[in-house]
């Protein structure tokens, strides 16, 4: 099963994903929303010029865009602290635009299935939940909904890595979970297992940073502060945790040089933009657990000689 370009459009598809916060009082959650980023990130250099892409936190600024242009596809993150805000967005455009296809991820889904059928079909205005990583089974799902011709009755049919959806016979699909970036099974790729090109992202520096090309650049605001990941999974099993499984279990690292560079375009845009914010926070499970994290924390010493910063 092979990946397929998508055919030539005479215009490109609007995309907009959300990591969203309430801010009614204060900023509920003021980090940046690093983890959408990386599916902006990972469709923007997949799908290149096919695509248009907004990246929004601030629910009155995504309220605006989708009244004065809604989104062909609109995907978002469900967090403890922001599900029902969340949810309350994707109602609404689901209700007002039936055709836009919406995908919700996130660590906030249930792991059950008995729980993932009663949010189906309590949610029905979600048309699939997207499982563990989402960068690669991001691309399979819209690559397969653009060659179906953006026909999303045709799409819940098919098998998409890491998927739960409800078909129209009232059945929940689901099917397996696309392989973790950066971790080989029987000592292959994804890639290698299905074909290349099956899934674009092998390693996690072949996700383009969202920091480098500029699609957090919005967020050096004087509010927000910026997040960093050097690897994801966690050796632990813990019982609490949403990582404490064993999809999660072995480690992907990205490379100190990405991470190094990460850095110095973080304290750069800091200074400049956002001097009000003297914090970076780090999204590793174990920060400290590595000897490489010695690393980042000498270079972390260094920008503060730089910069002044964190």
């Amino acid at each position: 099963m092979l990946l397929l370009k998508s055919r030539e459009r005479e215009k490109k598809v609007k995309i907009y994903l959300s990591g969203l916060s309430h801010n009614y009082i204060t900023l509920a959650n003021a980090t940046f929303p690093l983890g959408t980023a990386y599916i902006a990130s990972a469709l923007q250099h997949y799908f290149k010029d096919e695509v248009s892409i907004q990246l929004f936190k601030s629910p009155e600024k995504l309220d605006k865009a989708i009244q004065e242009n809604p989104p062909d596809i609109y995907l978002f993150s469900s967090y403890v602290w922001s599900q029902n805000l969340s949810l309350s967005f994707a109602r609404n455009i689901k209700k007002l635009f039936p055709n836009v296809l919406t995908v919700c991820g996130g660590p906030n889904i249930s792991k059950d299935i008995k729980n993932q059928e009663i949010a189906l079909r309590k949610y029905p205005y979600i048309d699939f939940f997207l499982m563990g990583e989402g960068e690669n089974a991001i691309c399979y799902l819209l690559n397969k909904y653009f060659e179906l011709d953006l026909k999303i009755n045709l799409l819940k049919e098919s098998d998409l890595f890491s998927t739960i959806t409800l078909l129209p016979n009232g059945i929940v699909k689901t099917f397996e979970y696309a392989q973790r970036i950066g971790i080989k099974a029987g000592n292959k790729t994804l890639s290698e297992k299905l074909g290349d090109p099956a899934m674009p992202f092998n390693t996690l520096d072949d996700i383009p940073s969202p920091y480098l090309n500029g699609l957090l650049d919005q967020f050096f605001d004087n509010q927000h502060y910026p997040l960093v990941e050097t690897n994801r999974g966690c050796p632990f099993t813990c019982t609490f945790c949403q990582q404490g499984e064993l999809y999660f279990n072995k480690i992907a690292w990205r490379s100190l040089e990405t991470t190094k560079e990460e850095l110095h375009y973080i304290a750069s845009m800091s200074i400049r933009n956002s001097p009000g914010i003297s914090r970076i926070e780090i999204a590793d499970a174990n920060f400290g657990m590595y000897a490489q994290d010695l690393e980042y924390c000498k270079h972390i010493r260094n920008l503060q000689d730089t910069y002044n910063w964190p």
